[in-house]
């Protein structure tokens, strides 16, 4: 019952926040766009800077205090992602794709920016923050949990083997190849992608405090310069990732179950014995039967 009410307080607080956010934002700068005379626009990173580093807190408390639950077969079906992991991943998908979109809209590198004007700019800097705050706290929470449960680490980790088995993975589902792999709960292709999303995501993240400290303090030019590069660069890996990911996790036909995961947390047990026969060997053994949290 105590994991079921931390889940229930986990996603009350943060369904709520991930529609709050973006509306606070344009509410902030709805005079400005409307176009009244003398108005002074509102900019959240001035004014509510602190709430970045409070997102990164709340998100460090919250998952090193959420106890995870391990996967195992309940008649039909497989518990594949359990609360914790819904909950870390669209906080964090909510934010990338507000600070991916209101950062392009703002221009950098060749990209132009896409409003005109200080009102334009207002409203996009103000839904970039919003973004941040979903971001970071999505990002501290798994990491967070990842401490007190760094066993799941290894189940992400590429291992020897995995850019075959992903390229035969896909190869065998496009009818390139009769030759089939056993992945385990991912596939070769996941765990390849999974270092550069965190590298890059750190590095995000890191480089966002670094613009977020220049607002309010002084840093030096340089620095502030090689951060904002290194920041621009990140998010066009982050851009190009994503948009990988969305492809083979949402789009095309045979993702679409997993797809479901992210939102029940179950696949049926059909779908893990076929897809993931190595991990679904594992959940057969007994101590994986139970179900227990860890």
């Amino acid at each position: 019952m105590r994991k079921k009410a931390n889940l229930i307080r986990g996603w009350s607080a943060a369904i709520p926040a991930g529609l709050f956010l973006p509306v606070s934002a344009v509410a902030a700068a709805a005079p400005a766009v409307q176009g009244a005379v003398g108005h002074h626009l509102t900019f959240l990173f001035d004014r509510f800077w602190w709430l970045v580093l409070m997102a990164a807190g709340i998100g460090l408390l919250s998952g090193g205090r959420q106890r995870r639950r391990n996967p195992f077969l309940d008649g039909d079906r497989v518990l594949r992602h359990d609360g914790a992991a819904r909950l870390s991943h669209w906080t964090h998908a909510a934010g990338c794709v507000l600070l991916l979109l209101s950062g392009f809209g703002l221009g950098f590198f060749l990209f132009p920016r896409w409003v005109a004007g200080p009102a334009g700019a207002a409203l996009l800097m103000n839904l970039h923050f919003c973004g941040a705050l979903l971001f970071v706290f999505g990002g501290f929470y798994w990491l967070a949990n990842t401490i007190v449960s760094p066993w799941r680490l290894r189940e992400h980790l590429p291992e020897r083997g995995s850019l075959v088995e992903g390229v035969t993975h896909y190869a065998h589902i496009l009818g390139l190849t009769r030759k089939t792999v056993r992945p385990a709960k991912y596939d070769g292709s996941e765990r390849l992608a999974f270092l550069p999303i965190v590298i890059f995501a750190l590095l995000l993240i890191i480089t966002g405090f670094v613009k977020l400290a220049a607002r309010f303090s002084g840093i030096p030019t340089g620095v502030l310069a090689t951060a904002t590069w290194l920041h621009d660069i990140s998010a066009l890996v982050m851009l190009l990732l994503f948009c990988v990911h969305v492809l083979l996790g949402a789009v095309v036909p045979w993702s679409w179950p997993l797809l479901g995961s992210m939102f029940s947390g179950w696949v049926s047990r059909d779908f893990a014995r076929r897809h993931h026969p190595r991990w679904f060997a594992e959940l057969e053994k007994p101590k994986a039967l139970e179900g227990d949290e860890t």
